[in-house]
């Protein structure tokens, strides 16, 4: 009995080696795991801190290196801005972000109200505005910007604000959403009034009146002959024959008081004005006022247009991403731009 009892004995001491080791290996492992950055969550505003997602842990170590190099990057910048403490929202945050107040010198570019953004993006910003924007202002609105209207800064939300999609970088204090700007003259450029028809309503538009052409062509084709018995419909007189007739007699009058008639394109109306049949056209005179093409507002609206159109296309020098009211109708009222790493080149629509 003795040697069995030794060699049970060592059989369970085996069995008890064998298992240290094995924990002592998965320790090992859950630390090696530990280490690797987790995943970033698909639904940041849903899956907080609360249900236990994390994103990157800011540590004061990786904050103060951040804060040290938000430092440089806008060392010599005309930037007004105050430290915003690190942000951490599950996937979301970023360790030194700051609340942008100002942009420039001469005159300084208010942000209204202040954005928070990382300062590699108000670094971004202060060129383009310097660079392109207010040229523009000054060339087509004919005084420089002194307000940024902005929509939206940081945000933990996805790309769309869907919940299946891609972090935005919104969620990175790596974008802003502008809405419009406020010259020196107190003068307005708002991108959902002054961008002027997009691309695509265009086409609808062109699309909704070939259709309404389409009907109205149909409607007017003559009905068919019923027989030998049908009589041709009369003339409209109140259409070609009426103006028709009125150039006739305009004629004769004019003939009959020793007038010479003048040749006119209006098939009559130039007569019948004279006839006092409808109001003067005023050849020869002033022109009657009008909102058309060349008017002031209408001028000054297309200005607007051209300066929203070329600072989005300049703000595609300077942004991984430039959307706008020609990408979609979640686009329509404001300019979305942002610092995503693209692989081959800057996305612009």
């Amino acid at each position: 009995m003795k040697p069995a009892r030794l060699a049970l004995a060592a059989l369970i001491g085996g069995q008890l080696l064998l298992a240290d080791a094995a924990a002592v290996e998965g320790q090992r492992q859950v630390a090696q795991l530990s280490a690797v950055p987790p995943i970033p969550l698909r639904k940041p505003a849903q899956w907080g801190a609360a249900e236990g997602g994390r994103g990157e842990v800011w540590t004061p170590a990786v904050v103060a290196e951040a804060k040290a190099r938000c430092a440089a990057v806008l060392k010599g910048l005309d930037v007004t801005a105050i430290p915003h403490e690190p942000i951490q929202e599950g996937a979301c945050g970023a360790p030194a972000p700051i609340t942008l107040i100002r942009l420039g010198r001469d005159p300084e570019v208010v942000l209204s109200p202040p954005a928070v953004v990382t300062c590699d993006m108000a670094r971004r910003l202060h060129a383009w505005v310097r660079e392109d924007v207010q040229p523009l202002a000054r060339k087509l609105l004919g005084a420089p910007i002194v307000t940024i209207e902005t929509m939206s800064s940081y945000s933990c939300r996805n790309a769309y604000g869907l919940a299946k999609t891609r972090l935005s970088e919104h969620g990175r204090a790596n974008a802003l959403d502008i809405g419009g700007f406020l010259t020196a003259n107190a003068e307005s450029a708002r991108v959902l009034a002054d961008w002027g028809p997009t691309a695509r309503a265009l086409a609808a538009e062109a699309v909704q009146k070939a259709a309404a052409q389409k009907d109205q062509a149909t409607a007017s084709k003559p009905v068919a002959s019923a027989g030998p018995e049908t009589q041709p419909a009369a003339a409209d007189p109140t259409g070609t024959a009426k103006s028709h007739w009125t150039a006739v007699i305009a004629t004769q009058v004019k003939s009959m008081l020793g007038l010479s008639p003048l040749p006119s394109n209006n098939h009559g109306a130039d007569e019948a004005a004279m006839l006092g049949l409808v109001e003067p056209s005023r050849l020869g005179g002033p022109k009657q006022e009008t909102r058309g093409i060349g008017s002031p507002d209408v001028d000054r609206g297309a200005r607007r247009s051209q300066f929203l159109r070329q600072t989005h296309t300049a703000a595609c020098r300077h942004f991984g991403t430039v959307l706008g009211p020609e990408a979609n109708e979640a686009h329509r009222n404001h300019l979305h731009l942002d610092l995503a790493e693209r692989s081959r080149s800057n996305f612009c629509e």
